[in-house]
């Protein structure tokens, strides 16, 4: 019973509506595809109810379907049942008032307090590459700066005295502070392994005197978690970290 009125609803928007062939195809393959699923549970397409419909919307969510597919079935499905209200051969759409399920958002990685112990105690701090590495996992995570901010930081915008770093953003500059032992650590790092700096110098370089790439700084913090942090380890999970954590404690960021 209900393939013939699909057909009917078909050739109606064929000749009536005067959809392209395309478009047409689209509306049958989800049709289809709903009908077939409703016959499993041994359910009439004519006969479905608002909870099968949503039943329906819900298993496509299952399947990682994309919002835009779900909307598209979701309409297909509503225009069959419009055309069957609308002729009297349904009392009521069962699409009626439905939207397609919200996905539950996934929460950010984050690392737990041990895997941030774990990784910023990593590095050798008697070498210049082991001290400078740690001050780079040090300011990732207790200042949440974004690893293209972490790559552009210049000597000149790290505030030794006030024990702050100055970061644009946009338009505007911000103020971040740092705790003491990163400042020292800080001050160790100039004093001992860029004795002749420049303040327009990089603070983070490498090897060859460069200034360290977001590629570079993300491989360097990778290096560490290798092998003693059993989940990824980004600059991003890093970031995530710092914002849960302000969650429990308030803000050091000022803008000025």
């Amino acid at each position: 019973m209900g393939s013939a009125h699909v057909e009917e609803f078909l050739n109606y928007i064929r000749n009536e509506k005067n959809l392209s062939e395309n478009t047409i195809q689209a509306y049958l393959s989800d049709i289809k595809r709903y009908k077939e699923f409703l016959l499993k549970s041994e359910v009439d397409i004519i006969e479905a109810n608002n909870t099968n419909v949503l039943m329906y919307l819900l298993n496509l969510q299952k399947l990682e379907k994309s919002s835009a597919t779900i909307s598209r079935h979701l309409a297909s499905i509503r225009s069959f049942y419009d055309y069957l209200e609308d002729h009297g051969l349904i009392s009521e759409n069962p699409t009626y008032n439905l939207k397609v399920p919200r996905k539950k958002k996934k929460q950010p990685k984050i690392l737990e307090e041990q895997d941030i112990i774990k990784l910023i105690s990593m590095p050798d701090t008697k070498t210049e590459k082991g001290l400078r590495d740690k001050i780079i996992l040090q300011v990732a995570y207790f200042t949440g700066l974004r690893v293209s901010e972490l790559s552009e930081l210049s000597i000149k915008d790290i505030d030794l005295i006030n024990n702050s770093i100055s970061i644009k953003r946009n338009d505007s500059f911000k103020l971040i502070n740092l705790p003491n032992d990163i400042v020292d650590a800080i001050k160790i790092y100039l004093r001992e392994f860029r004795k002749e700096y420049d303040d327009s110098e990089p603070l983070f370089i490498n090897y060859l005197g460069e200034r360290l790439t977001r590629q570079g700084l993300w491989k360097i913090i990778k290096s560490y978690a290798n092998g003693i942090i059993d989940k990824p380890v980004t600059p991003q999970v890093i970031r995530n970290s710092f914002m849960a954590n302000l969650m429990k404690e308030d803000s050091n960021i000022q803008s000025y």
